[in-house]
């Protein structure tokens, strides 16, 4: 009987000990997804604005977002970024998407930047001419009165540039022509040429049959959302 008696005891506090163990696991999981849920809520608010540059008479839409306890350090730590769209869609409604966590502007502005998007001429909320047969060249003068516009507002003498899909062409030219205004240059996603059948694939798409192409597309962030609800 005392061995069985001893026995039983030992059983009944290990089985105790791993009751305690097991609550002291939940609680500190619980603390733990506590103590995230309230940093996160705490998190400093991130600012957005709306800014024009002008270019040859253009007003070129900027769109603008920040941490707000970080807005008088971007002089000093430099962390100023202007991303540039491609051909399809306007700046805001690729880079700062209304969903979940697709927003670069917002991870970037978590991360203490100052981020831009701009609307290259013909996009978005930019102004338009009377063609708006965007070439390169005429893209890469838009950015660089953006960058103009940010520097001087930002206090700094230079700021990184992204460019992604047919931006990494505009951004490209930009920083041949003046590359002491570039920090850092990141290209996404490069536009290439593709395969022959891609071209003829493309070619076709533009003759559309014999029918004029629509003239512009509407894109609003909204557009792109409901695109990617669906992964």
């Amino acid at each position: 009987m005392p061995i069985s008696r001893t026995l039983g005891n030992q059983s009944g506090r290990k089985l105790a000990a791993k009751i305690v163990a097991l609550a002291l696991l939940t609680s500190s999981l619980w603390l733990g997804r506590s103590v995230a849920q309230s940093s996160s809520s705490n998190a400093p608010a991130i600012q957005g604005k709306e800014h024009y540059a002008m270019r040859d008479g253009l007003r070129i839409f900027l769109w603008e977002k920040y941490r707000q306890d970080e807005e008088r350090n971007f002089s000093r730590t430099g962390k100023v970024a202007l991303l540039v769209h491609g051909g399809q869609r306007s700046g805001r409604s690729l880079y700062d998407l209304p969903i979940r966590d697709y927003s670069l502007m917002d991870f970037l502005a978590q991360n203490g930047y100052d981020v831009w998007a701009i609307d290259i001429h013909g996009y978005g909320h930019s102004d338009r001419t009377a063609n708006d047969r965007i070439d390169t060249h005429s893209a890469a003068a838009d950015i660089a009165a953006a960058v103009e516009y940010i520097a001087k507002l930002r206090g700094v003498p230079k700021i990184n540039l992204l460019g992604c899909s047919a931006g990494t062409q505009r951004a490209g030219v930009f920083t041949m022509e003046h590359p002491e205004k570039v920090a850092k240059l990141i290209l996404d996603a490069g536009f290439w040429k593709g395969t022959a059948e891609l071209r003829e694939f493309n070619r076709k798409r533009i003759e559309n049959g014999g029918q004029p192409l629509p003239r512009y597309r509407a894109s609003p962030p909204s557009a792109v959302s409901n695109q990617l609800k669906i992964f």
